[in-house]
């Protein structure tokens, strides 16, 4: 009968106090990392048919992205001063459009940017891009003459 009454003790103190249980917490912090992006979908590889009837090439579609609370500033440059050429004497001016509809809307026929000088909250997904050829410089040029012009996009956070 003692040797019960120690073992039913035992069994109603460790019943008392329950299994042990321990919590713990985890704090998470961060901060959004600045960023910028810029991404063109080409219609055309860059490759265009150039004529006297034809003014406008639709290139493709850009997206533009960037979280800096500044703004961003973009930018294009082009090798050729938007002159499409064979690097000798055959040239062929041209202009280039981007129009997103709403904060960049410029047609560039000199290296140049576009400062947007705010945050932008889900900016410009699908900015266009159109190429637009001068039409009577065209004629100037001999044809089966290849032409080319390398030109850069850029978007900085500002």
């Amino acid at each position: 009968m003692f040797k019960k009454l120690i073992a039913a003790s035992a069994f109603a103190a460790f019943a008392a106090t329950g299994a042990s249980a321990s919590t713990d917490v985890l704090q998470l912090s961060g901060t959004v990392d600045y960023q910028c992006t810029l991404q063109m979908s080409a219609q055309t590889s860059g490759s265009v048919t150039i004529s006297s009837g034809t003014s406008q090439h639709q290139l493709g579609t850009m997206a533009i992205a960037c979280n800096d609370p500044e703004g961003f500033t973009f930018s294009i440059t082009s090798d050729n001063n938007f002159q499409l050429t064979d690097g000798g004497s055959n040239a062929i001016d041209y202009n280039l459009r981007v129009d997103d509809g709403s904060l960049i809307a410029q047609t560039f026929n000199a290296n140049g940017s576009i400062s947007v000088g705010s945050f932008q909250s889900n900016y410009a997904e699908g900015t266009n891009a159109v190429l637009s050829f001068n039409p009577t410089t065209v004629t100037a040029v001999p044809g089966g003459v290849a032409l080319t012009d390398k030109i850069t996009f850029e978007i900085t956070g500002d």
